[in-house]
């Protein structure tokens, strides 16, 4: 009896039809190259919705600072209040300067206006102001400004400062005057509230060089304030019925002028 023995290599293996079952050098580089053609279609899509994803939370980042901006300038102007027996604390200040106004009022402030957790339960009666800085890479942000009111002399330990929003290319203010019935530009009184303002704030998206990326928010507010004048506040005859004056002679009038604009000039650390 003979036994044939067949001679098998590992090339040379085929099914009874002729078939090959090993991978040719070129099949194995073909199916290489379509799982990394798929790999970096994943990749793509993956970066792509992390891009986005980014983009998106920062959109709506400055689209709530922006509201948020807006709502405390408005909730400030609601709670405003001035006394003109004591202008020299209670004074109202805003001035237009190009296209960045600033503006500095007192007002008594809700306990969910920003910052009012690092003051105390009896110091709701605080000076606001809000202005623009500029940024060193370019462009503005909206700064406010927060300090007791009854203070002779701030220093920098009563000033705590936030920043609103950035990005900010407009900010103006307008005075509605009842008896010529339009808005003005200036306010030159200070111990006297408006009886509306209109407040405008323009802001440009990141790296944008174009106006029209620019969104604008105009707001008109009411004031429900009154200017509490001395005849309101005292009877006739008595104290507040006299022209105030604070130490060395000079009027509370005088004074106000130059402190209202060391109050809204910036703080330089």
């Amino acid at each position: 009896m003979k036994l044939h023995l067949h001679n098998k290599s590992l090339h040379g293996l085929r099914y009874s039809g002729g078939a090959s079952i090993a991978f040719t050098l070129l099949e194995i580089m073909l199916a290489i190259a379509i799982f990394s053609l798929v790999i970096g279609a994943m990749y793509s899509s993956w970066t792509a919705i992390i891009r986005g994803t980014a983009a998106a939370q920062a959109t709506a980042a400055d689209v709530q600072r922006e509201r948020i901006a807006m709502r405390s300038i408005e909730d400030a102007f609601l709670s405003a209040q001035l006394f003109s027996t004591n202008a020299y604390f209670y004074y109202f200040e805003a001035l237009n300067e190009g296209n960045f106004a600033s503006i500095s009022l007192a007002a008594r402030l809700p306990e969910s206006f920003p910052l009012g957790g690092v003051f105390g339960e009896d110091e709701t009666l605080r000076r606001v102001t809000f202005y623009a800085e500029p940024l060193k890479k370019g462009g503005n942000q909206l700064i406010m400004r927060q300090t007791p009111l009854f203070v002779e002399e701030p220093t920098d330990e009563d000033y705590y400062e936030m920043v609103l929003t950035k990005n900010l290319s407009l900010f103006e203010i307008e005075f509605y005057d009842p008896l010529e019935d339009e808005w003005l530009v200036e306010w030159p009184d200070t111990n006297m509230l408006p009886v509306a303002v209109k407040i405008s704030l323009g802001f440009t998206q990141p790296n944008s060089r174009s106006r029209k990326d620019e969104t604008i928010a105009v707001r008109t507010i009411a004031l429900p304030a009154l200017t509490i004048t001395p005849d309101m506040q005292v009877p006739r005859g008595g104290a507040a019925s006299r022209n105030i004056r604070s130490r060395g002679g000079q009027t509370q009038r005088g004074r106000v002028g130059n402190r209202a604009r060391d109050m809204v000039q910036p703080r330089r650390n």
